[in-house]
């Protein structure tokens, strides 16, 4: 079974952003991803707009990511505590 969902990410601002620039300020901007990428295929990286020479930033972006989750698998091992005795001598 596969379920699917929404993530909504509200970018709203950064403030003292580290400058970058000779001119002592900034262009930033954000990328928003799921991570591990690898455990999230499918789902794309969004970025927001570039918000030029300031240290301090308003995006006010918001982006919704679908994410298909496939049914999880739980893998249990038992284990004996004279055998993790043994393993610390």
């Amino acid at each position: 079974m596969i379920v699917s969902m929404t993530t909504c990410v509200a970018v709203l601002s950064a403030h003292d952003v580290i400058p970058l620039d000779a001119n002592g300020l900034s262009d930033p901007y954000v990328v928003v991803s799921f991570c591990p990428e690898h455990c999230f295929p499918g789902v794309p990286t969004q970025t927001t707009k570039i918000v030029k020479k300031t240290l301090h930033p308003e995006f006010d972006e918001s982006f919704e990511l679908y994410v298909a989750l496939a049914q999880v698998t739980i893998h249990c091992v038992k284990w004996d505590i004279q055998t993790i005795c043994l393993l610390n001598h």
